[in-house]
């Protein structure tokens, strides 16, 4: 038989564990690759690569613009000047986050890189004759546009996954403590 005071601690460490975890449960981060696909000039080929952040909150809620991104990554640049940015994304449930951004339009500039590039873009998945991406070089002339625009598949960790091995484990160990 276990103790009332064995059994306390056991529930403690449940919940601290829960707690190690909760951090992440907040928020449901979205990774998109953003490629060029098919363009007859210049093929296919990755541009790069966004995250961002969208509250666990708002899951239900229909469609949520989201204006800051987590991280960003375009011809393997992270730095940069941003003069606007906006995601939008289906929050209608969790099956719709995961298929991920439906709008993603920015204008921003590189700051880590020697040229210095300005990219703007918008890739709208349900209008795609609004999609487009524009580069162009420090001195604003430009550099490259392409029509051709889309977004790759969305990955989404699921945080409750941690929650739910760390549980596992601390019933396994009171299991066998047990025994």
């Amino acid at each position: 038989m276990m103790s009332i005071r064995k059994f306390g601690a056991a529930v403690a460490l449940v919940v601290a564990s829960l707690g190690f975890t909760s951090f992440s449960a907040n928020a449901v981060l979205i990774t998109q690759s953003i490629e060029i696909v098919d363009d007859p000039i210049f093929g296919s080929f990755n541009l790069g690569e966004v995250v961002i952040d969208l509250d666990s909150s708002e899951i239900g809620s229909g469609l949520v613009s989201v204006f800051e991104f987590v991280s960003l990554n375009l011809f393997d640049s992270t730095e940069f000047d941003v003069f606007d940015f906006e995601a939008t994304v289906d929050a209608s449930s969790l099956s719709a986050v995961n298929s991920g951004i439906e709008l993603l339009a920015f204008d921003v500039t590189e700051l880590d890189s020697a040229d210095m590039w300005s990219y703007q873009v918008i890739i709208d998945i349900f209008t795609p004759e609004n999609t487009y991406v524009d580069i162009f070089d420090a001195n604003g002339d430009f550099v490259f546009f392409s029509e051709a625009a889309t977004l790759g598949e969305a990955r989404v960790p699921a945080p409750a996954g941690v929650a739910i091995l760390a549980l596992g484990i601390v019933a396994m160990g009171l299991r066998r403590r047990k025994n």
